[in-house]
């Protein structure tokens, strides 16, 4: 844990930096930011975690996060979308402050709620708690996918649009936004629904009471 902590400003400032990205629409650099890291996430993993176990996973990962942090840094300067780190103004900074909250608030509810269906799902034993994790993933993986690459096309797409006060082009990208989001949850839907009803749960966990046990 003490490691995986030194860890987060590195993901922090990544996830940030991305996002200086993703507002230019550049995409791919992240994506294979985010490949390169896996790459060597893994290899570290296959070298080191013989040697160091569990904490060994930690350090790898901690480095992973580190050089993604840096590349995607150095792709900002490239693009000379930074120059050089400097305290932002106090006006700024507060600015900055009274829109990130309610922002901060509202995901800090969010993984409240999730940690007390993971108490409540822990009070009923083993087998609940598995059931829970199973579920989580699933909704992890289902769930965010769409909703996340979303969020992120609209918050590169619609500020220029709402900038140069493009009302036509904004409800347009809204229209486009809503109705991919609205296929991808059908579709997301179908395909989990297929893959639980051909036992796809058993990629998971193999214990059939924990199979039985997902709502």
């Amino acid at each position: 844990a003490k490691v995986r902590a030194i860890g987060l400003p590195f993901d922090l400032l990544f996830r940030v930096a991305n996002s200086g990205l993703l507002a230019v629409r550049d995409s791919r650099t992240g994506l294979l930011i985010v490949l390169g890291q896996s790459v060597l996430n893994g290899l570290g993993d296959a070298v080191v975690c013989p040697l160091l176990g569990i904490y060994g996973a930690a350090l790898t990962t901690l480095a992973a996060q580190a050089v993604s942090c840096y590349a995607v840094l150095l792709a900002l300067s490239r693009r000379q979308l930074i120059t050089r780190f400097r305290p932002p103004a106090l006006g700024d900074a507060l600015s900055f402050v009274g829109f990130a909250l309610p922002v901060c608030l509202t995901l800090a509810l969010k993984v409240a709620s999730v940690q007390f269906l993971s108490v409540a799902a822990s009070a009923k034993g083993v087998v609940g708690a598995a059931a829970h994790q199973i579920t989580k993933s699933l909704f992890w993986v289902f769930g965010l996918l769409a909703s996340e690459s979303l969020s992120s096309a609209s918050q590169t797409f619609l500020p220029k649009l709402l900038q140069n006060r493009d009302r036509q082009g904004i409800s347009e990208t809204l229209r486009l936004l809503l109705l991919v989001g609205a296929v991808g949850a059908l579709g997301t839907g179908a395909l989990l629904s297929f893959l639980v009803a051909k036992g796809g749960l058993g990629l998971f966990c193999q214990d059939i009471l924990v199979q039985r046990a997902v709502p």
